[in-house]
């Protein structure tokens, strides 16, 4: 059989299916009838009782076979379908019935229980066979007209029926795809949830540990990924800002894990606006923030730091600690929304502070970190302002503790306060204390959280880092000087020093570097590098040129080339390309060598810049890799050819020559 075949079968399995509905339906309305007769004495039934007998009968065949028919409609949809007949099908079938139903009970109301022949009340009904007298003995009612006794009955309650069902039956077609896209709770309406929201089930609010796909935060966030836009945009920010005022009323609102959910996915919906720039770009823009943040930030401090300080915790402190759950990026918390908010408030005249042109030599990546540091300490400066009536609070050796301990959520939240109220300027020793006593985090920790710390904090601050350091590692005790390059390295690396930086602190540990890591091969720390291999990525990662460097590094390549660090070439001062010629000078050499470690090497760190006077060397490197018979490396050779412009050089036939994964190296 055809599709045309199965279509035309499931139009008429429907129509069975709801013609016998309405017909069992209207035997249930009959046998009503006929019991509420029964039992009033005064009036008589209709039909015997072996007709009701029949008729109950009939009435469930007839519901069973509108149930097989509406099943069989379903099956050949299902048959015919490309994908399968989901949920929003069945909606969609059964609003079309619902539409069916209330066609059949509206004709139904329109025809009405005809007189034939009977004489009844025209307001109760009552039979007035036989009664001469003009007023009906069971409700009272004047007879004025013979012919008013011949009145067809007409109910007015189907027609609110039929009404009934076919708003729902608008609102399932309505919502059909929905459902079929998500869950049957799809039916649910939208602003059902938005107004019960604070006491309705948690898995109809929030999709996290939910049966249902269409909870109402979902429901939200689809106002900004396009998928499809369940609430409007003016209904999401009413809602968005009924939930945000609630943030200044208390500390429990304020920290209410229901309300930062729902939060954090209608916070874009209040404070953007999309706007159409002049060609035709749909972007957001930042329109403010709808409460005081500033104070906002105020009162979630406090709520953290009593928490924080508080010998027997309530419940609320509790709920405050194990929920805190710290990311740059997040707004899970009111404090750091506020923070966001501040963030985004900032104006573009901060940048004015300092001249591009001085960051201009860095690559895009360098230049967008530089930045991000900057509005980072513009942001501290301005944190430590607000923060700083709350400093008289601190209990500094109960409070900064913290910042060692090995509790994950006490150790974020006291560097988070400690970083904006200031007190990182004059605390961050601990990070490189070395007296670890019971409960506190491990020093390789200590080292990674330091170099996030330090990349916040200003000039000054900084240099004050460095005079530590450099003293540390002039440190008779090898735990202490060892923790001293771990941490120097993660500042050096986060905070873009390189051999431009005229800090005589930071010039001094590098000067220490090459005195007392150098070829000291005692590890930092049990089962992680050496001294020798943690000074050489300090030293690759200040000399750009290479002059320095390079030679160590060969070294090791040619020693244990497992050890030897990846480089970091840039543009330096000694031009464009003096690097490349120290790289030329040093490696070039091992093109040919059988270890397969010093080749992944080579290639990985082959340089891509053009425009010196061995692209042609550097292009032959590649091409004896692109024909060493290892996938891997033909794959790296391949990409490296490309992006140095040469991938002209690959043979067209070669399954690598199209290929390009930028991602792999640089």
């Amino acid at each position: 059989m055809n599709n045309s075949g199965f279509e035309s079968w499931i139009i008429i399995l429907i129509i069975i299916s709801t013609v016998l509905t309405c017909w069992s339906f209207s035997l249930l309305l009959r046998l009503l009838s006929e019991y509420v007769a029964r039992r009033r004495k005064r009036l008589h039934a209709e039909h015997r009782r072996r007709g009701v007998i029949y008729a109950l009968i009939a009435m469930l065949l007839g519901f069973g076979g509108a149930l097989g028919s509406g099943w069989f409609a379903l099956d050949f949809a299902r048959t015919i379908g490309e994908d399968d007949f989901g949920d929003g099908g069945v909606v969609a079938a059964v609003s079309l019935g619902l539409v069916l139903f209330s066609l059949m009970l509206v004709v139904w109301a329109l025809i009405g229980d005809r007189a034939r022949g009977r004489l009844r009340c025209p307001k109760c009904w009552y039979d007035m066979t036989g009664i001469h007298d003009p007023r009906c003995p069971e409700c009272g009612k004047d007879i004025k007209s013979p012919k008013h006794l011949r009145k067809s009955r007409r109910m007015r309650w189907p027609f609110a029926l039929a009404s009934v069902c076919i708003g729902i039956a608008v609102y399932g077609f309505a919502s059909a795809q929905r459902v079929d896209q998500s869950d049957y709770f799809a039916l649910m309406p939208t602003w059902v949830l938005m107004m019960g929201w604070e006491h309705l089930p948690e898995d109809w609010i929030l999709w996290e540990n939910s049966n249902y796909e269409s909870t109402l935060q979902n429901r939200l966030y689809s106002r900004w990924n396009y998928n499809d836009i369940w609430v409007s945009e003016a209904a999401t920010k009413r809602f968005g800002k009924r939930l945000l005022f609630g943030l200044t009323k208390s500390a429990e609102t304020r920290w209410d894990t229901r309300r930062l959910d729902l939060i954090q996915v209608i916070n874009e919906s209040v404070t953007m606006q999309e706007r159409v720039d002049a060609d035709g770009n749909v972007e957001s823009i930042w329109i403010g923030s709808p409460i005081d943040s500033e104070q906002l930030l105020i009162n979630s401090a406090q709520d953290l730091i009593d928490a924080l300080l508080a010998e027997e915790p309530t419940m609320l402190q509790l709920k405050i600690l194990d929920g805190f759950e710290y990311s740059y990026w997040s707004s899970s918390t009111p404090y750091q929304l506020a923070k966001s908010w501040i963030r985004s408030d900032l104006p573009t005249t901060i940048y004015a502070d300092f001249d591009m042109e001085t960051i201009a030599h860095l690559d895009a990546w360098d230049r967008s970190r530089f930045i991000f540091n900057f509005t980072e300490r513009v942001i501290m400066e301005r944190t430590a302002v607000l923060l700083s009536p709350l400093l008289e609070q601190f209990d500094h050796t109960l409070f900064t503790q913290g910042l060692i301990s090995d509790d994950d959520v006490i150790n974020e939240i006291t560097q988070l306060i400690t970083l904006d109220t200031g007190l990182i300027h004059t605390q961050f020793y601990r990070y490189l204390d070395t007296n670890t006593p019971p409960g506190t985090i491990d020093l390789n920790s200590r080292v990674m959280t330091l170099g996030d710390c330090v990349s916040s904090m200003s000039d000054k601050s900084r240099t004050k880092v460095h005079i530590e350091l450099a003293s540390l590692m002039n440190s008779t005790d090898p735990i202490r000087r060892g923790h001293a390059f771990a941490a120097f390295f993660m500042v050096q690396g986060i905070c873009d020093f390189d051999d431009r930086n005229e800090d005589p602190a930071y010039l001094a540990c590098i000067e220490h570097t090459m005195k007392l890591a150098i070829n000291h091969h005692t590890r930092v720390y049990p089962d992680r590098a050496t001294l020798h291999e943690v000074g050489l990525s300090i030293i690759s990662k200040h000399d750009t040129s290479g002059r320095v460097s390079y030679p160590l590094i060969l070294r090791e390549l040619l020693g244990d080339p497992s050890l030897a660090p990846d480089l970091s070439i840039r543009e330096d001062q000694f031009g464009p390309t003096a690097h490349i010629e120290a790289w030329v000078e040093n490696f070039a050499q091992l093109a040919d060598s059988h270890d397969p470690i010093v080749c992944e090497w080579l290639i990985s760190n082959l340089p891509v810049q053009l425009g010196s006077e061995y692209d042609e060397v550097l292009d032959s490197i590649a091409l004896v890799f692109l024909n060493s018979g290892d996938e891997d490396l033909m794959q790296r050779a391949t990409n490296k050819l490309n992006l140095r412009m040469a991938g002209h050089l690959v043979s067209p036939v070669s399954e690598y020559s199209d290929s390009i994964n930028i991602d792999d190296d640089w």
